[in-house]
């Protein structure tokens, strides 16, 4: 699942994508709303929704991992959690990449969500449906999304190692600006790079960390099997 923050969402993925080339295939979920034949959702709970109908429709029962960045680990946590309340085909595992919880944001951190809108508000050569949903699932991470309940599948968050640079003639981010811990179990791994870095120039490093907890974590390989 992209970052709902972008108005290109499969591009996020597609430098991970050429790490997996011969081990799994990498499918991007695209939210409604960034082309033309599909509106845009109305609420947070609409969007969580659509998109688990999506995932079981791209699934079937195959095993998989459900995979997010940024704001779409807030998604895919949500997704996996609304499949556990429907009895549904379960992932294997939900691996959250550099994923902020909204609850409580620093200022500074605010700050950087403002800029993204402002960058997206600017952009040139893009679609007014893409930027529009864009814009308006940015608004609803901030304001409707509430992280409050655990998965019975396991959960791997990726952090970046470093903090997302500050603008010229600011000072860097303090730790307390920028780290955040997940506030239920999950394994965490830390990885080169910053926000903006990981999914780019440290893609690999991101690769080689899922596969090595996909093959390795007890309770992957029980759903991998089909073993609830």
């Amino acid at each position: 699942m992209p970052s709902i923050a972008t108005w290109e969402p499969v591009l996020n993925y597609s430098a991970l994508a050429t790490h997996f080339t011969g081990i799994a295939d990498v499918t991007v979920i695209v939210p409604p709303g960034y082309e033309t034949d599909t509106p845009v959702a109305a609420t947070w709970a609409a969007l969580v929704d659509t998109l688990a109908d999506a995932v079981r429709r791209e699934v079937g029962d195959q095993p998989y991992l459900l995979v997010g960045y940024s704001g779409g680990g807030a998604l895919v946590h949500e997704i996996a959690a609304a499949l556990e309340l429907a009895e549904a085909h379960l992932p294997a595992g939900v691996v959250l990449i550099d994923v902020h919880t909204n609850d409580n944001l620093p200022p500074r951190m605010l700050d950087f969500f403002r800029q993204q809108y402002q960058a997206i508000t600017r952009a040139e050569n893009y679609s007014f449906e893409k930027i529009t949903a864009s814009v308006l699932y940015i608004g609803m991470y901030l304001d409707q999304w509430r992280l409050d309940r655990a998965l019975a599948v396991p959960e791997l968050l990726l952090k970046a190692a470093n903090p997302p640079e500050t603008p010229a003639g600011e000072p860097p981010l303090a730790d307390e600006e920028w780290r955040q811990d997940w506030p239920f179990p999950v394994d965490v791994r830390t990885l080169p790079g910053d926000h903006f870095t990981i999914m780019s120039r440290h893609a690999g490093e991101v690769a080689r960390a899922i596969v090595s907890w996909y093959e390795t974590h007890p309770r992957a390989a029980e759903c991998r099997t089909g073993n609830k």
